[in-house]
């Protein structure tokens, strides 16, 4: 499980305290789960879920649901990706019918 701490979304910045609360990224054997809420407000943002693999430097997703744009699912996605320590580092483009060659960088922690 991997808490998102350092990220931007379409090439800026993103305060993710400020607009989420807190993004925890879930990874069993096959699913992803990336959970957007605010644990002290009980207010649930949204869901990216699927299905995922690795080869080499590249990680891919593939979205069977998207709380943002129903256009995203069924689609793939690769990403460049590296796990150094307890840090885990996501970096690559989407393109959805709302999110046209959107970068996504993602920093996130390993929790226990």
């Amino acid at each position: 499980m991997w808490n998102i701490e350092e990220a931007s979304y379409g090439g800026k910045k993103s305060d993710l305290a400020a607009r989420y609360g807190k993004v925890i990224k879930i990874i069993t054997p096959t699913y992803f789960y990336g959970v957007f809420f605010n644990p002290e407000t009980g207010y649930f943002n949204g869901i990216t879920f699927g299905t995922w693999k690795t080869e080499g430097d590249q990680y891919t997703e593939t979205i069977k649901a998207y709380s943002w744009d129903a256009s995203a699912v069924g689609k793939t996605y690769s990403f460049n990706w590296k796990v150094e320590g307890n840090k885990f580092y996501q970096t690559g483009t989407i393109n959805s019918d709302r999110y046209k060659d959107y970068e996504i960088r993602e920093v996130s922690n390993r929790m226990e």
